[in-house]
């Protein structure tokens, strides 16, 4: 199952999501606010995906993407969810690294599609990971050159990205 973390500082909202990821099989932990959620965040890297609120007191969701854009070194598919109706709002949170957003009052069959889509974005993303890394290790053991590298990692991403659009039976 998918680790998703819910900031949500409304009770009401964090067990209505908690209830709908459940159904979708997704494996779910809950904080009302922003310092725990960051908190609870860094302490479990197998949470890939983080659902947060942007209005919250003292630690906002602004701040929570703020915090999980700085760590590079971990992929997480941050989607806000918000009750405003001001693209300014959503523009912001867009432009400071959200990856989506959910839309108050959630529907049940919008959440499931922004979520297949989290997951399809989360696994591209550890496949390139996986095919640069190879490709690292190729170079590593016989000696190439970096621009070398570069060049084959980049047809490796081209291939694996043709099979996964022209074979999808393949699961790419």
């Amino acid at each position: 199952k998918q680790m998703v973390l819910i900031i949500e500082d409304e009770q009401t909202q964090r067990r209505l999501l908690r209830e709908y990821l459940e159904k979708l099989n997704f494996h779910v932990l809950d904080v009302e606010h922003g310092e725990r959620g960051v908190e609870a965040w860094a302490g479990n890297s197998d949470i890939r995906i983080v659902i947060t609120d942007l209005v919250m007191p003292e630690t906002d969701g602004y701040d929570v993407i703020r915090t999980i854009r700085k760590e590079t070194s971990r992929d997480t598919h941050v989607v806000v969810l918000t009750a405003h109706d001001d693209k300014q709002i959503l523009v912001k949170a867009l432009s400071m690294g959200a990856d989506d957003f959910i839309s108050k009052p959630i529907d049940l069959n919008e959440l499931a599609l922004r979520m297949k889509s989290a997951k399809r974005q989360l696994r591209l993303k550890d496949q390139n990971k996986l095919v640069s890394k190879m490709a690292q290790l190729a170079a590593a053991r016989s000696g190439e050159i970096d621009s070398h590298l570069k060049r084959t990692s980049e047809y490796c991403r081209i291939l694996a990205d043709d099979i996964r659009r022209n074979k999808p039976e393949i699961g790419m």
